[in-house]
């Protein structure tokens, strides 16, 4: 994707903000100077806080600038917090200065300041007299260029939407006002027909496709003008997302292709140039992958699955330069086919009763189908002795009883059937002779 930025930063400084006298402890001697404390009371984070404590000549009768110190109130704390001395600078007999380097959003809230006796070591002290309180301290973030500048034309000409993020959480989100101005190719530049803090759009009645655009987009503080300023460019015809592709279905190929399904789609915008991405996902997988890429056909048929399991499949469209459809699902169960084999079996898995003439009854017992030879729903079980069917049970009865000669052993085969069919390789149990003991 195309998109340069040029970026710029303009703050201007705020101007100096009134004073407000606060309450304070009944041990402190205090004067009714209105304009004490100064500086500004407006900053941006980084930036050095500067305040300046002006005694008037009231005060300078018994000190001087030496004997000024500050104390800090948080803004949604009670307690007082004392400035230290190394943050208070002389700047002549009667004024001193506090700086604080590199604020944060921690130094929010009131300054005071006192002379005499230090406030800050003690409170009780008779010769500690307040002077003055500055404006609470606004801070926040500067202005900044705005991050992840990114732009789709959505389906080739339905509307265009460009979007951005900014790279922190301004405080006071109603002093923040982003415009954004474009101009195509060499045209006079215009405002943006729909926009929000982090987005543009323009609809089809004022889409130019063939021409660059190019977008400033503008982050103001309108505390005090401060602005940011971001200059992208791009083409829109390279930014293109087209819609999902439609009538996405999934069939079996054949009963003589069980594991073959056939995928079929359509797409809305048939003359755009464009290719397809095809993803699966088995049974057992926990995302999709890529089955087959740059395909221009609208069909495909994918073989090599096993029976009766559930295939998922999603469907992308590509244009010629831009970004990857939505996906459209879609699934199917392949065709069941006969078991492999039939159920689990052990030697002596039977019970016989005795003879009543030549004939005797054999109940057979055995377990379910092994489930990689299923192939499908189990129906249920038969059981055969040659071409003789002896008995036919339902999927959830593991024995059966069978008549069967007494002197002549007995092969029986147990199939496993389904829809798709009776199991090739049937389970065996061979039943011997009863031995005849002659007195």
């Amino acid at each position: 994707m195309h998109i340069s930025n040029t970026m710029g930063l303009k703050i201007c400084p705020c101007a100096l903000c009134l004073i407000i006298l606060v309450g304070f402890s009944s041990s402190v001697q205090f004067s009714s100077s209105p304009y004490a404390v100064t500086g500004e009371a407006y900053l941006f984070v980084g930036e050095d806080l500067r305040l300046y404590c002006t005694l008037s000549e009231e005060f300078l009768q018994n000190f001087n600038a030496s004997d000024i110190s500050f104390t800090f109130q948080y803004q949604t704390e009670a307690n007082t917090t004392c400035v230290p001395a190394s943050d208070v600078h002389i700047v002549d007999s009667n004024v001193a200065m506090l700086i604080i380097h590199n604020i944060t959003f921690q130094n929010v809230g009131p300054y005071s300041c006192y002379v005499g006796g230090p406030y800050c070591h003690d409170q009780y002290s008779k010769d500690s007299q307040y002077v003055g309180v500055s404006d609470d301290i606004s801070i926040e973030y500067s202005p900044q260029n705005v991050t992840n500048f990114k732009c789709v034309l959505y389906n080739w000409d339905e509307f265009m939407n460009c979007t951005w993020q900014h790279p922190v959480e301004y405080r006071n989100v109603e002093n923040i006002k982003v415009t954004t101005i474009y101009a195509v190719a060499r045209d006079i530049s215009a405002e943006c027909p729909k926009e929000t803090n982090t987005s543009c759009t323009w609809y089809k009645e004022n889409l130019r496709l063939a021409r660059i655009y190019y977008v400033q987009v503008n982050v103001i503080n309108t505390k005090n003008n401060a602005t940011a300023t971001s200059l992208f460019w791009f083409k829109p015809f390279a930014l293109v997302k087209p819609e999902p592709v439609q009538n996405l279905k999934i069939i079996a190929v054949s009963e003589e292709s069980p594991g073959c399904l056939l995928l079929s789609w359509s797409h809305a915008r048939i003359f755009r140039n464009k290719v397809y991405r095809i993803k699966h996902q088995n049974e057992t997988d926990k995302e999709f992958y890529v089955l087959y890429d740059n395909l221009t056909e609208t069909n495909m048929t994918i073989c090599g699955y096993l029976p009766y399991t559930f295939q998922n499949f999603s469907v992308e469209c590509y244009p010629t330069s831009g970004y990857w459809s939505e996906p459209v699902y879609a699934g199917n169960t392949t065709p069941m086919i006969a078991p492999s084999e039939g159920p689990r079996v052990t030697n002596g898995s039977f019970t016989s009763t005795p003879c009543v003439g030549s004939q005797r009854k054999v109940v057979l017992m055995w377990q379910e189908v092994e489930v990689s030879a299923q192939n499908g729903i189990i129906d249920g079980y038969l059981i055969k002795s040659g071409e003789t069917d002896l008995a036919n049970v339902t999927a959830n009865t593991y024995s059966a009883t069978v008549d069967i000669p007494c002197y002549t052993a007995s092969e029986l085969h147990i199939f496993a059937h389904n829809k798709g069919g009776y199991s090739q390789k049937p389970a065996v149990l061979v039943i011997h002779p009863v031995t005849v003991i002659c007195k």
